[in-house]
């Protein structure tokens, strides 16, 4: 398909396309792709470092979902992983995730410890890592933000009553803070 999509442009007068692909499992190799980068898919990309939960006393006992715990995963930065895709991976921060409104009864996943000062944190570090290692291909430096305003997976940056503007106010410091 990308090979037909990247013939397709070329006929039609441009030099070719940049492909950008994203997975939600393990390092892809782009090159068996024929794209020029990976990006992150958060939360996908962290689930396998992650503890799993299961807090007593307050869970429905219909619940079939997954709950992860982001401490150390957050503490000890394992969002900077090295990836197969090396210095063509685009990487991904996140806001907070809960999809049990969209997937009830077929298996959410909660991920806990997901704060305005964590995804901070993690977006600097990330947009940091960017500079060093794209600093040869500044058509990736860059970084993404998994946060689809999407309220059937609680990853918003919209403001909500809980933390009101504050996620959006750490994308703000975190962009300032890394120029």
């Amino acid at each position: 398909m990308i090979n037909n999509f990247r013939r397709i442009a070329k006929q039609n007068g441009f030099p070719d396309l940049f492909v950008m692909i994203t997975n939600s499992d393990d390092d892809e190799d782009v090159t068996n792709w024929n794209a020029n980068s990976l990006v992150e898919y958060q939360p996908h990309m962290m689930h396998k470092f992650l503890p799993k939960l299961l807090p007593k006393g307050y869970i429905n006992p219909n619940f079939v979902g997954t709950i992860f715990d982001t401490t150390n995963y957050i503490a000890q930065k394992k969002y900077l992983q090295p990836h197969l895709a090396g210095d063509r991976v685009v990487r991904a921060a996140l806001t907070q995730w809960d999809n049990t409104a969209r997937r009830t009864l077929s298996g959410s996943w909660i991920y806990l410890g997901l704060t305005p000062q964590t995804y901070k944190t993690w977006l600097k570090d990330i947009i940091l890592e960017s500079k060093v290692i794209h600093k040869d291909n500044k058509d990736l430096d860059m970084v993404f933000v998994n946060s689809w305003n999407e309220w059937a997976e609680g990853s918003h940056l919209e403001p909500d009553c809980r933390y009101g503007y504050a996620y959006l106010q750490a994308t703000r410091e975190a962009l300032e803070e890394t120029r």
